[in-house]
Parts: C-alpha cells; sequence; structure tokens
C-alpha cells in the first residue's frame, strides 16, 4: 500500500478512482468526437473539391440581344469547377462587363448546375457618325449598346448628342436620352428624331402622325409634363381634324402651336 493511502477510508478511495475513470472516459470521448468531426469535414471538403459536384451545366436565362453563348463566356466557368467554391460575385462583375446587361445574378443547383439571370439593357435611340459603322444603338442612360450599319425602324434618332463612343462606354450627352426615358409611352412610339441645337430640342413627328410636324421641347427640364402637354394638344387638333406645323410646349402649362 502506498504511505500516501494509509489512512484513507477505503470508500473515499473508491470514490477517488471511479472520478478518474470517468475524467479518462470523457476525455476519450471528445477526442473521438473531434477525430469524427475532422473526418467527416475532410470528406465533405473532399467531395465539394471532386468532379461529384463539379460545373457540369452553365444555364443562362432572361437574355434577347445577348446569346447565351455570350454570356457564358463572358462568365467564365471552368468545366468541372468545384460548385460549392465558385466565387459568384466575380461571375456577375464579368457578366455585368456585356454592353446590353444591365445586371445579372448567379445560383447554384447541386450536383453540378449554375444558373445566371440577366437582365438586359433598353436600347431607345440610335445615333449616326462617319464610321464605318455609322448608326450606335444607345439606352436611356446613354450607353452604347452595339453597333451597327442598319439603323433600327423601331427607334428614333438623337441627332446632335456628339461623338459616340465605344461599345460599353456613354455618349457625350446622356441627358438627351435620359429625357427619352420621362417620355409618355404614346409619344415615343411617334417620336421619329429629337435633334440638339444650342441645348434645345425639338421633336419630330412620324408620318403616322400628321397633327404636327414637330414639336418644340426646349431644354431637358420637366420632360414627362411636356411630353402629357403635347399629346394632349394632339388629340385635340385630332378631334378637329387641324393640323400645324409647330407645336411649342416649352412651358407645358402654356403651349403654343404656329
Amino acid at each position: 500500500m502506498n504511505p500516501s493511502e494509509a489512512g484513507v477510508d477505503p470508500r473515499m478511495r473508491e470514490r477517488w478512482v471511479a472520478a478518474r475513470r470517468h475524467e479518462g472516459r470523457r476525455r476519450l470521448r471528445l477526442l473521438m468526437v473531434i477525430m469524427i468531426t475532422m473526418a467527416v469535414v475532410g470528406i465533405a471538403y473532399l467531395i465539394a473539391s471532386s468532379s461529384l459536384l463539379g460545373v457540369g451545366t452553365v444555364r443562362v436565362r432572361g437574355v434577347t440581344n445577348v446569346t447565351p453563348m455570350a454570356v457564358r463566356t463572358a462568365a467564365h466557368i471552368a468545366q468541372g469547377e468545384p460548385l460549392l467554391f465558385l466565387d459568384t460575385e466575380r461571375i456577375v462583375r464579368r457578366v455585368e462587363r456585356l454592353p446590353y446587361v444591365q445586371n445579372a445574378r448567379v445560383a447554384t443547383e447541386l450536383p453540378e448546375t449554375v444558373v445566371i439571370t440577366v437582365t438586359e439593357r433598353r436600347a431607345v435611340a440610335w445615333t449616326r457618325d462617319a464610321s464605318p459603322t455609322p448608326i450606335s444603338i444607345v439606352d436611356g442612360s446613354g450607353r452604347v449598346l452595339e453597333r451597327s450599319t442598319v439603323a433600327p425602324d423601331a427607334l428614333p434618332e438623337v441627332v446632335g448628342s456628339g461623338r459616340s463612343p465605344a461599345v460599353g462606354t456613354r455618349v457625350q450627352r446622356p441627358e438627351v436620352f435620359r429625357s427619352l426615358e420621362a417620355f409618355p409611352q404614346a409619344l415615343r412610339l411617334v417620336t421619329l428624331r429629337l435633334t440638339v441645337r444650342g441645348g434645345e430640342v425639338t421633336v419630330t413627328l412620324r408620318g403616322d402622325r400628321p397633327e404636327a410636324a414637330e414639336v418644340q421641347l426646349g431644354r431637358m427640364t420637366a420632360v414627362r409634363a411636356k411630353g402629357v402637354a403635347a399629346l394632349a394638344v394632339l388629340d385635340a387638333l385630332r378631334i378637329r381634324a387641324d393640323r400645324v406645323q409647330t407645336l411649342d410646349v416649352r412651358v407645358p402649362t402654356a403651349p403654343a402651336t404656329r
């Protein structure tokens, strides 16, 4: 018998031994839990990094003017790239560099699919210059979406907005194109041309709207109110079967005709 244990009550000694054994079992269980957790995490990481959860399909939604292939190329997602470790923010930034893309969202669907949903910019007008591809198609922010040799019939022309820059950049006078966004839809549909001179804008109407040849808007302020006033006068002229050369709505509360 250990001298230090001399005189110790046997029951106390049994309790001490039981406590030591319980502590040992507790430590063993904790160690096993840690080892199992590490093994599970390691296995999960290996599976997530393997081809079992690698990119196999890239789906593109919401495109009309941009081809799905162009979006996939811009996204630059490698076949077999681990699905759970994709840098979706970087993919979004790459896709949004495409001229027609306003914003993009990236989602993943196990086990192998990436879904890219695109919201496209809307063209509102076009301009012309002397380059080999003279037609620049522009959205409401003044951003050049594409260049072409053929003018789109459904969009109005903007004259005097300055030089057209490269695709994906903005024109010198984007406020003219922003004003088109504020036009009432009915007026936008019959607008053939916007001409900018000295900071003032004149709207030339299409031939299928014979009540007036042109509408003087003046400065690019209160554009919606001016558009509403122009439509009201045009409707009144139609009812009277009358026609004027110029409709002046520079002061929308006091339109005038000539």
